[in-house]
């Protein structure tokens, strides 16, 4: 996605498209869709290069993610 952004939150990794934010905080538990204004206020943005250093492996996004006008709970 070419809007996509790519951050860390708390150290975790998170990405933010228009409408959604994902992080995953815990492996186990997986990626987890956080409220897009706390990810626009508190997270910090890293270029995808930066991103992929710092978060090399990573589980797949839920097929849930970055559904844009839907809501995920």
């Amino acid at each position: 996605m070419a809007d996509r952004k790519y951050a860390t939150l708390e150290h975790c990794p998170c990405i933010i498209i228009h409408r959604e934010a994902w992080a995953l905080f815990d492996e186990k538990t997986g990626w987890v869709q956080i409220p897009l204004a706390e990810a626009i206020h508190e997270a910090r943005l890293l270029t995808k290069a930066q991103f992929d250093q710092l978060f090399s492996r990573l589980p797949p996004m839920p097929e849930t993610a970055f559904r844009s006008g839907e809501t995920i709970q």
